[in-house]
């Protein structure tokens, strides 16, 4: 399962490679259609974001249902994106939406936003994966998990360190939403250099369009592994 999960997963985090190659390297010209602030930012090298997440803030799931909260955090950047038929929540804290049809929602202005972020969220979804995981890999944007269950379903163990991935548990994140992912955030922001190089060093192993990519060795490997025949009784 962890290899279709990977393929899938590396797939989308290759297409947010591109497209955070296209946002990096557009210049002035792709700054002026989208935000030049930000592209400008993250071609510095700095970040001018600390949090970012774009998505449907109203699935059904409790920790989405919790997201807009994080709004009140400095630097955060929190962009509701609803589903076909659902609406904002009214009772949120008011910030930043757009809809699947606008430029906003791009898989050009996601990589930006990306970019220009210290921790991107990755909280549970309707998966236990999620391909936002893959993309904040592709673009240097350390995962901030929100899941109990990801760790679980990380592919290829046995060869890829996954030290950089960085946890919120879901009853603390439930019970004090913004005072659980600031903590985390204040406590890992020293260490932000060293989880962006073993990010550097995992993406190949996880990533299709990543120079050197190992992506299709790994899945073989484990291919391999999963369907070895059992030994026969007395061998």
């Amino acid at each position: 399962m962890a290899a279709e999960e990977t393929a899938a997963g590396g797939a989308a985090g290759g297409e947010a490679a591109a497209a955070a190659g296209e946002a990096l390297a557009g210049g002035e010209a792709a700054a002026a259609a989208a935000g030049g602030a930000e592209t400008e930012a993250a071609g510095a090298g700095g970040r001018s974001a600390s949090l970012f997440f774009q998505g449907s803030l109203g699935t059904a799931t409790r920790v989405r249902g919790h997201l807009a909260q994080l709004r009140a955090l400095p630097g955060a950047r929190i962009v509701d994106v609803p589903r076909g038929g659902v609406q904002p929540n009214a009772s949120a804290p008011a910030g930043e939406s757009c809809s699947r049809a606008e430029p906003c929602a791009t898989k050009l202005a996601f990589a930006r936003r990306m970019l220009c972020s210290d921790f991107c969220l990755t909280p549970k979804g309707d998966t236990p994966t999620s391909s936002r995981f893959y993309s904040a890999i592709a673009c240097g944007c350390v995962p901030l998990v929100v899941s109990d269950d990801l760790r679980h379903h990380l592919p290829f163990p046995q060869r890829v360190n996954y030290s950089f991935v960085q946890y919120v548990r879901e009853r603390d994140f439930l019970r004090d939403p913004t005072g659980a992912v600031d903590a985390t955030m204040r406590r890992l922001q020293p260490q932000l250099p060293a989880l962006r190089e073993q990010m550097r060093e995992a993406a190949r192993e996880l990533l299709f369009e990543e120079e050197g990519s190992r992506v299709a060795h790994n899945a073989l490997l484990e291919y391999a592994g999963d369907c070895a025949p059992a030994p026969l009784p007395g061998e």
